[in-house]
């Protein structure tokens, strides 16, 4: 999915119209994940007649996208118009949502849904089992085609690395051939490609806590997150030019925005909570006694 049909999609409609077809003869979208670069034309294609499958947590912000556009909005600001163009909402009758490991036939092909959070709650992989690949959207990365280099796929606010751990161990123990992650081209190497991501998932988690624990600012982390990522490009023997299409397609900073967002969480959760004063313990007293008699 291409997010603008008046900017990004011509390549597909024009595709579509060599093999002398209308974008009406698409009956069948089916979304990795709601972001805007994955799915912002759901709404124009579900407008022509397809139905969009999708993760039930994702499919809501399909049929009214106002929370999405507004974190959307705060991450690109007066670049959401040249980006993304207009997005629609999707009749609600075409937005379909599909559960883990419900399978939709089309034709002679049949794609199994798997329920891949990590990179973001409302993700799925789509697995075409006949052909022993995966369709990853975000849940393996993003790696060029042709390039070694992986870049860690952590936009906010869903970022966990927890649970992008157990996808990429699901991804793992299936064995695919192949995986055809969104960001772009086909991944061969297919173990090789989601060890690594393992450790860039956890390499990267560790040194943002550990810049964070220390006391540095988030412009500081921020910093020596995308110092970090450009050392691994240039171990990768990933060219300059490659890296710039890295940075246009998944920028260091958003992707540490993302991480930083993950570990601020879980530093808050390591604090101890802060001891009640006796008065404030009085009022909470008061304030449970008053509800216990209302409640009566």
């Amino acid at each position: 999915m291409k997010p603008d049909r008046d900017q990004l999609s011509l390549p597909l409609l024009d595709g579509l119209a060599q093999l002398g077809f209308k974008p009406t003869a698409v009956q069948d979208i089916f979304l990795t994940h709601i972001h805007l670069d994955h799915a912002g034309a759901a709404g124009w294609w579900a407008r022509q007649g397809a139905r969009v499958h999708v993760h039930p947590r994702g499919a809501r912000h399909l049929v009214d996208p106002s929370r999405l556009l507004a974190g959307a909005q705060a991450v690109y600001g007066d670049r959401m118009k040249e980006l993304w163009g207009e997005i629609l909402p999707a009749p609600e009758a075409y937005v379909i949502p599909v559960e883990d490991n419900q399978s939709i036939q089309v034709g002679d092909i049949e794609l199994t849904a798997w329920d891949t959070p990590g990179h973001a709650r409302h993700h799925h992989c789509w697995i075409l089992d006949e052909e022993h690949i995966a369709f990853t959207g975000d849940a393996a990365n993003v790696r060029l085609n042709r390039n070694r280099h992986i870049a860690l796929a952590s936009a906010p606010p869903q970022f966990d690395p927890p649970a992008f751990e157990a996808t990429l161990s699901r991804l793992e123990k299936a064995n695919f051939l192949e995986l055809y992650p969104t960001h772009f081209g086909v991944v061969k190497d297919v173990s090789d490609h989601l060890s690594r991501c393992r450790q860039i998932v956890c390499g990267s988690t560790e040194l943002v806590l550990a810049h964070l624990r220390n006391g540095l600012s988030p412009t500081a982390v921020s910093e020596h997150f995308s110092a970090y990522a450009r050392e691994r490009a240039e171990r990768d023997g990933c060219p300059p030019e490659s890296w710039d299409l890295y940075e246009l397609i998944n920028p260091c900073s958003m992707c540490a925005e993302g991480v930083q967002l993950f570990c601020q969480e879980l530093l808050a959760k390591e604090r101890p909570a802060p001891r009640r004063t006796a008065l404030a313990r009085t009022f909470h007293a008061q304030k449970r006694l008053f509800a216990l008699i209302c409640w009566k």
